[in-house]
């Protein structure tokens, strides 16, 4: 019976970019574990944790600020083997160092797509003559997103925000007309 090469099998595989560069290999080789969370009502959450197994100083992410930071971009590809696919696309909202007496450091860095940046800040504000669609694409571009904006087709006497986030504006509204946000 022929023995199995190690090559013939595909193992679960991931790519982090930081501001569009590999992570730096000892930190890339450090990472233990990455998560991605999506769903309909919330941007997108990603999540990795580094963490050395063995007793490295300096610690590469801990003594060099400039390999993660916070608003740094990310994207992060996700697959089998070679065949990565791009799964989030976002910038680094904290960093959470855990030091414990009973093993290595690790750092939890976690972010969001670039959408949680409508959840800023609670706004009044009204919308005069606008179609959703409309609405929408001020918004996005307040805050530097591209968006893809369907033509909500229906021109509104006004839209009144009171006290709320774009977020909670949006996915009001494309709730109310039958769109995802």
């Amino acid at each position: 019976m022929p023995t199995p090469q190690l090559n013939q099998y595909e193992f679960a595989d991931f790519a982090i970019k930081v501001n569009g560069r590999a992570l730096p290999l000892s930190v890339a080789l450090a990472v233990t574990e990455v998560v991605i969370d999506e769903n309909l009502d919330w941007p997108a959450m990603f999540t990795f944790d580094v963490q050395d197994s063995e007793d490295v100083f300096p610690l590469p992410w801990v003594d060099n600020p400039r390999v993660l930071a916070i608003g740094d971009s990310v994207d992060i590809r996700l697959g089998m083997g070679k065949k990565l696919t791009p799964v989030i696309e976002g910038e680094i909202t904290a960093l959470e160092a855990a030091f414990s007496s009973r093993g290595q450091p690790r750092l939890t860095v976690r972010g969001f797509d670039r959408a949680h940046r409508l959840l800023r800040g609670r706004k009044t504000r009204t919308f005069v003559n606008r179609k959703d669609s409309e609405i929408a694409r001020q918004m996005a571009q307040s805050v530097g997103l591209d968006a893809r904006i369907e033509d909500s087709g229906v021109t509104l006497d006004f839209v009144v925000q009171v006290d709320r986030s774009d977020w909670d504006l949006l996915r009001e509204r494309a709730r109310a007309i039958g769109f995802d946000l």
